[in-house]
C-alpha cells in the first residue's frame, strides 16, 4: 500500500495556550505512533488478545468506534480508521499560535480522530486537516 503526505492545522487562541499544549499534543502523537507499531506487529493473533493491547493504549481514545470480527484476526477493521502516524511526524510552530502536524501516511487514512481529540483540548481555536491525495481541501468536520 502506497503513502501520502497528511497536513494537520491547529490554531491556538492565543501563544500561552499553544505553549500549554505542545507537549500533551506530542505525548499523544507519540503514543498514537506506539499504537500503530502495536497494531501492526500483533496482526493474525487472537482478536480479543489484540484489543486488549490496544485499549490499554493512551492513544486509543483518537480510534472511532469500529466492530472488529473475531475472525478477523488481522484486525483489517482498523485500517483506515486508526489514524496512521509514524515516528517520522513532524510537529512544528508556523507562528506563535499555530501548530503543523505532518507526515506521509497509508493512502486514504483518517486524521478525523486525532482532530476531535485536539479540539477538545484547552486553548484550541480550531483544528483541521488534510491529505494530497483528497480534494486539498481542509477537513472541517467530524
Amino acid at each position: 500500500m502506497g503513502e501520502a503526505c497528511y497536513e494537520m492545522r491547529i490554531e491556538f487562541k492565543d501563544k500561552e495556550a499553544a505553549q500549554n499544549q505542545i507537549h500533551v499534543i506530542n505525548t499523544m502523537m507519540n503514543s498514537l505512533v506506539e499504537l500503530n507499531d502495536v497494531w501492526q506487529s500483533n496482526r493474525g493473533q487472537a482478536v480479543a488478545e489484540q484489543l486488549n493491547r490496544l485499549k490499554r493504549i493512551k492513544a486509543w481514545v483518537c480510534v472511532p468506534k469500529v466492530k472488529i470480527e473475531k475472525k478477523d484476526v488481522n484486525m483489517n477493521a482498523l485500517a483506515g480508521s486508526l489514524p496512521d502516524l509514524t515516528k517520522n511526524y513532524e510537529l512544528e510552530f508556523k507562528n506563535d499560535i499555530e501548530l503543523m502536524l505532518r507526515d506521509d501516511v497509508w493512502h486514504f487514512t483518517n486524521w478525523d480522530g486525532i482532530k476531535n481529540w485536539i479540539k477538545k483540548l484547552k486553548g484550541v481555536k480550531s483544528c483541521m486537516w488534510k491529505s494530497h491525495e483528497y480534494d486539498n481541501e481542509w477537513h472541517y468536520g467530524g
